[in-house]
């Protein structure tokens, strides 16, 4: 008996599908949460002095400060940097070749304010609610993707205070094109216009959008 190719689409898809070739409505939610307010975000070289800064400013109006980095091996490395930085601060850090309880033990011990400082990989970029937490400095912007800058970024600013985010570029090289995109777009709900604007927003880790070539994933830690 002959094969025959069979093609499925799940009801979301189906739905999304209809939705863009125009047989369907797209409804877009626009409006942010309430007290939300638009998040500071600096793009800039990486200096240590900024980060010491910032995280010291976080700390004297109560909050509490993520640190990421694009790739786990040079995560110890920034944390003792921290350390010796602000020896004052408490530090903890969560990666993924971490055991399931010991990240679940590290965002819980963050959650609950035992902590200062987070260091971590783009794990913290979903499911993590910190409302002290507001201010963030992802290290290496230009590794991540625009979709995980955009995540990133909207774990602070979760409460009635400035959520400030700095996305650090390494100091030799030219300001990149997604740190400088995300910048323009710091009002609450403005993943959709990333989206539209810079289509390579879906995708964590891409490049531009119309091959095989520009879609290859980017270095992500």
């Amino acid at each position: 008996m002959p094969s025959r190719p069979v093609s499925r689409l799940s009801a979301t898809e189906r739905t999304l599908q209809s939705a863009l070739v125009g047989l369907q409505d797209l409804s877009v939610i626009a409006t942010p949460p309430a007290r939300r307010r638009p998040i500071r975000t600096l793009v800039a070289p990486f200096d240590l002095a900024t980060v010491q800064a910032a995280l010291r400013r976080e700390t004297a109006r109560g909050g509490q400060s993520f640190v990421v980095v694009p790739r786990i091996e040079g995560l110890d490395r920034m944390a003792a940097c921290l350390a010796e930085a602000c020896p004052d601060l408490k530090i903890l850090s969560a990666h993924g070749r971490m055991t399931p309880d010991e990240v679940d033990g590290a965002m819980m011990a963050f959650a609950g304010g035992e902590a200062d400082v987070l260091v971590a990989t783009s794990i913290v970029e979903s499911g993590l609610d910190v409302p002290r937490a507001n201010t963030m400095v992802v290290c290496g912007a230009e590794r991540f993707g625009m979709s995980q800058l955009h995540q990133l970024r909207g774990r602070v600013g979760r409460s009635r205070l400035q959520g400030l985010c700095y996305l650090m570029r390494e100091q030799r090289l030219r300001p990149a094109r997604r740190p400088r995109g995300v910048s323009r777009l710091s009002r609450p709900s403005t993943g959709w216009a990333a989206a539209w604007r810079w289509p390579d927003a879906t995708s964590t880790c891409a490049g531009p959008a119309t091959s095989w070539a520009r879609n290859r994933p980017a270095i992500c830690g």
